[in-house]
């Protein structure tokens, strides 16, 4: 799970879904958090592979935008990266 301020008084929360029981992938999702209490609706931004091997997706900002970057299952190994504009975001 990753959290990252997108102002002064809202985050953007990360996580990976359990697997799906019919296709066994999860997914990496995203939703907004407000210090209000309110929630925005959970996004699903890609699949990504249920097992050990993904690690821990984290998050971070970088220029405005979120970076989330986490290990690719095999045969794919190695770092995966996407960008997420904070406008892109439901909130």
């Amino acid at each position: 799970m990753g959290i990252a301020w997108i102002d002064d008084r809202t985050t953007v929360v990360s996580w990976m879904t359990a697997p799906d029981t019919v296709t066994q992938q999860s997914h990496l999702a995203v939703r907004t958090f407000s210090v209000n209490g309110s929630l925005g609706p959970v996004q699903h931004l890609m699949d990504i592979s249920a097992g050990r091997d993904t690690g821990m997706p984290q998050l971070i900002v970088d220029d405005k935008e979120f970076l989330l970057a986490w290990t690719g299952a095999a045969p794919d190994h190695g770092i995966h990266t996407v960008r997420v504009r904070p406008g892109l975001l439901a909130v």
